[in-house]
């Protein structure tokens, strides 16, 4: 009997596992699969990365969030992912600072930086998901292409902020467009 037991609970272990996928099979996502950076893809991005011209200054800060659970709609899997808050500076003038909210314990898709999705390998480009505080608006969606460009010894990320999807007019009026944070292009140095 006892042994029965132990093959039952084995079995049950067994049986009761996510399939591990690579990360850059997460598009693919299947309900229950774990999308894991075994590659360690991700840590090049993690940190807090600075571009400053003048008196005008983005801050970016990245951690690796491991095994992040996710469930759209009640599609359930987990994935490895960035998790990041940005502060943007212009003129001295502090416009945004979401930097606070990387001391909070709250789901990865909360943050303002968040759900990484693999666009090449070799070299690594991301695209990640940007959101911005108090801005609501139907159809406004925006994007940051990352990627490394290392200069010598010097580690720096180039970062494409750009608008990934165009808001939509609601009763003829038209909607927001933009957010604090131009849209551009920026290459921003890692901090030590």
């Amino acid at each position: 009997m006892k042994k029965y037991l132990v093959l039952l609970l084995f079995g049950y272990v067994c049986w009761g596992q996510s399939p591990i996928y690579p990360l850059i099979d997460a598009g693919e996502a299947k309900v229950g699969a774990y999308y894991k950076d075994l590659d360690n893809e991700l840590d090049p991005f993690v940190g807090t990365w600075i571009y400053t011209n003048g008196n005008t200054s983005l801050t970016i800060t990245l951690h690796k969030k491991v095994m992040a659970h996710i469930d759209i709609a009640g599609f359930n899997y987990y994935e490895d992912t960035l998790i990041g808050e940005y502060k943007y500076v212009e003129n001295g003038v502090i416009k945004i600072n979401t930097l606070p909210q990387m001391q909070l314990n709250i789901p990865s898709y909360n943050h303002n930086i968040t759900d990484v999705i693999i666009l090449r390998n070799n070299p690594l480009v991301i695209n990640i998901s940007f959101d911005e505080p108090g801005v609501d608006v139907v159809g406004l969606a925006a994007v940051m292409i990352m990627r490394r460009e290392d200069s010598g010894s010097v580690q720096k990320l180039k970062v494409n902020f750009r608008m990934s999807e165009a808001p939509v007019s609601v009763n003829g009026v038209s909607p927001q467009t933009t957010y604090t944070l131009p849209y551009g292009e920026y290459i921003l140095t890692k901090q030590p």
